[in-house]
């Protein structure tokens, strides 16, 4: 029957039919073989993430596994803090973000060494708060020029918490500014204390605006980087949105002001913001206000009243101010000095819904003439500067801002006055 079609199957054929066979399976095995062996090179299969350990205090995350040959690439890439970041990140919160989340990473130092890259955050991991860890394999592919194998995935991701020392809630919100509950509708910026230093980096998952039926207001808050903290993390600024409050600007015109004239509001601190030992607050904390007409104006200084202490009296100096300003510029923009220019050392406080600032002296006062230094830069709640609004309108030709300081003065003893 083969005979009838053609085909003539002698040893010769047969032969030739085998050995091609042979050829090309031998092909395909050794292709398999290479790109086993490509796999096995490439170095990527080996890389791990070690998660944070006691033994070093959780101080450090590590990847490891990572091949001396790709350690060598990297070191003579020189990367930038934003390539690193791509190639290693991490995050607070138990998921990556995607990429329609705009997420900071947690900010630290870069390093490499024999066997990886370790990552040492610029403030300590804190217990009981989750973060999510990934190391992206194909930007590490692209900075070292090597293909990532097909048996390798991405990127690798980790989520870990700290384990928490035992539970005792203690620290607590004990103000927040500014005080008053009525508050212009371009509100700049709170400030929060707490009552013992705080964790970094869970701000924007914990304090939340509440419109008067409860509900979340959306994109009030500017996002950093880096959260606004003090050096003893008991005082965060939480700006609103600038781009939201300046007329002309996109967010302002898309989204409009975040607060509404004549609305009731709620600042929400919630009781899950971890304090430095990773402690929960003692309770969740509110600051209700309602909202009053915008106010782009600068404080006027020459409507400030001062009264002047009795020579050798340690009362207080008092100025009055026409409007509240900011608590924290208030603290430090105003200096007392003689008129010889000596400076006097004195305790400083902010009171009267932070429309009274007043300067108790370290020594009695003495006869003679004095005068206050103001930095120009002092804002009302607004963040309207003594020397220029803050929605200044830049296209119109706005020429204020040239004054740095404004000086008042004023003597104690016979002709005690304030000019």
């Amino acid at each position: 029957m083969l005979g009838r079609i053609g085909l003539k199957f002698n040893r010769k054929n047969i032969s030739r039919a085998v050995l091609v066979a042979w050829l090309g399976f031998s092909a395909a095995f050794s292709l398999q073989e290479s790109l086993a062996a490509s796999s096995r090179n490439s170095g990527f299969d080996s890389i791990s993430i070690n998660l944070p350990t006691e033994a070093d205090n959780f101080k450090s995350l590590d990847v490891a596994g990572v091949e001396a040959r790709i350690v060598r690439i990297l070191e003579s890439q020189s990367l930038t803090p934003a390539q690193w970041q791509r190639l290693f990140a991490v995050y607070t919160g138990e998921t990556l973000p995607d990429s329609a989340t705009v997420k900071p990473a947690v900010m630290g130092a870069y390093g490499l060494h024999e066997e990886g890259i370790r990552f040492r955050p610029r403030f300590p991991f804190v217990r009981g708060v989750a973060y999510s860890v990934k190391f992206d394999l194909d930007f590490l592919a692209s900075l070292t020029d090597i293909k990532r194998p097909p048996s390798a995935c991405t990127f690798l991701s980790q989520t870990f918490v700290l384990p928490k020392l035992k539970e005792n809630p203690s620290t607590r919100v004990t103000t927040v500014y500014p005080t008053t509950d009525r508050l212009p509708e371009n509100l700049l910026k709170f400030y929060l204390y707490f009552s013992a230093p705080m964790s970094r980096g869970t701000l924007s998952e914990n304090v939340h605006l509440l419109d008067d039926a409860g509900k979340k207001v959306p994109a009030v808050f500017l996002e950093l980087d880096q959260e606004l903290w003090d050096p003893a993390t008991q005082r965060v600024t939480l700006f609103l949105d600038p781009a939201r409050i300046k007329r002309g600007l996109r967010s302002h015109n898309d989204l409009g002001m975040a607060l509404k004239v004549e609305q009731k509001y709620t600042l929400l601190i919630q009781r899950d913001l971890p304090d430095a030992e990773g402690n929960r607050l003692v309770a969740d904390f509110r600051k209700f206000f309602s909202v009053i007409v915008a106010d782009r104006i600068s404080p006027n200084y020459e409507k400030w009243q001062v009264s002047v202490p009795a020579e050798g009296s340690v009362e207080a100096l008092v100025i009055r101010f026409d409007e509240a300003l900011d608590h924290a510029l208030s603290g430090r923009m105003l200096k007392m000095r003689k008129a010889s220019g000596e400076l006097i050392f004195g305790n400083v406080s902010i009171s009267e819904m932070e429309t009274q600032w007043e300067f108790a002296p370290e020594q009695p006062w003495q006869s003679g003439d004095y005068r206050i230094e103001v930095d120009a830069a002092l804002e009302d709640l607004a963040g309207n500067k003594l020397n220029r609004v803050f929605d200044v309108d830049t296209a119109a030709g706005d020429k204020r801002g040239f004054e740095k300081q404004v000086v008042l003065s004023f003597t104690v003893g016979k002709k005690e006055s304030a000019k």
